[in-house]
């Protein structure tokens, strides 16, 4: 039994799970294609043994995306449908398709547990900004209120929101201003009837 089918190429490996925890599909293409390519050099006469080495991929692989956010339960099935259907393989050079597949399913599960966590993120700085725009609130307090890093408020905010922090906070302040305005020209109008109609 050749001892190099034993040496698992773990750099890569590494590679492939930075580029799921960040939904990155591109990325995850290049690393995961290098690191199969080492796979099958190592096994190709021993398909057990790379089935085996796929699934333990594939488990470390679920293990971050449920770290990134995504459902136990979602996690669980797909578990086990990998090793059901990965016992059905029977040609090793179907194996990389198929495994290619997993990991982008994986990845787009990761990133919709991060857009679902962004927007829940920003629909509560919204709240929190409407709730306080008359204080001198900055980026930085709304930020920290949610939980995330200034910069990459800053940016999913845009991003969601259509329009920068700033832009927002000042929008609001100046509907509020106009509320307010309107409100007390009401008033005054009221006033001025009441007294006009009480004189006589």
């Amino acid at each position: 039994f050749d001892e190099k089918i034993h040496v698992y190429p773990y750099a890569l490996e590494k590679e492939l799970i930075k580029s799921v925890r960040v939904g990155d599909i591109e990325n995850a293409h290049y690393w995961f294609s290098r690191l199969m390519q080492q796979l099958l050099k190592k096994a190709q006469n021993h398909p057990s043994l790379l089935k085996i080495q796929i699934l333990e991929l594939l488990v470390v692989l679920s293990r971050q995306a449920l770290e990134s956010g995504v459902d136990s339960d979602i996690i669980s099935e797909h578990s086990y449908m990998y090793n059901e259907e990965l016992r059905q393989i029977e040609n090793i050079n179907h194996l990389h398709d198929w495994v290619m597949r997993k990991v982008e399913h994986l990845i787009k599960l990761v990133r919709s547990s991060h857009n679902s966590r962004q927007q829940d993120c920003i629909q509560k700085a919204v709240a929190y900004i409407n709730e306080n725009y008359y204080r001198d609130i900055t980026l930085e307090e709304v930020s920290n209120e949610v939980y995330l890093n200034p910069s990459y408020f800053s940016r999913i905010f845009k991003s969601l929101q259509g329009e920068s922090f700033i832009d927002y906070l000042t929008r609001v302040r100046l509907e509020n201003a106009k509320k307010l305005v309107l409100a007390a020209k009401e008033a005054g109008a009221m006033a001025l009837f009441g007294e006009k109609y009480g004189e006589r």
